[in-house]
């Protein structure tokens, strides 16, 4: 029997660079007939990565690259603002601050204790760690 290879239906592109250096949403086809959306980020030098997370093509993506330091970021029910905005907070992580960098999300624990894993690290339906940064 062959090996299945998943066909691209469609490609979103949620960035891309000068040096070939590119994010995309793929959907594919599954072995089962189904279809379903995964990102890709391809490198110039031909690498290839699956990222953990990315941010959706459009207002997730523009929020993100904002160069305004205070944005507003509205819509409706369920595209991924309070994520975005975990998100938008980890950008940070790494750059020299340790400790002192530090945050709580505006959502409230609850919503924090679902998105952000025991680990700190921000994880749909994990457990719960209250409040970012704290574990550096």
């Amino acid at each position: 029997m062959s090996e299945f290879i998943p066909e691209i239906l469609e490609e979103r592109i949620v960035a891309q660079d000068d040096s070939g250096a590119k994010m995309s949403w793929n959907l594919l086809t599954t072995e089962e007939g189904k279809t379903q959306w995964e990102p890709k980020a391809e490198f110039p030098d031909g690498t290839v990565q699956t990222p953990i997370w990315m941010p959706l093509p459009g207002s997730q993506y523009l929020f993100l690259e904002c160069p305004i330091y205070e944005a507003l970021y509205e819509g409706t029910r369920g595209p991924g603002k309070t994520l975005t905005l975990l998100m938008d907070f980890c950008k940070e992580v790494g750059k020299g601050y340790g400790k002192l960098w530090r945050g709580e999300p505006y959502a409230g624990e609850r919503l924090a204790n679902r998105l952000v894993g025991d680990d700190g690290i921000p994880t749909p339906r994990s457990g719960a760690q209250p409040r970012l940064g704290e574990h550096t």
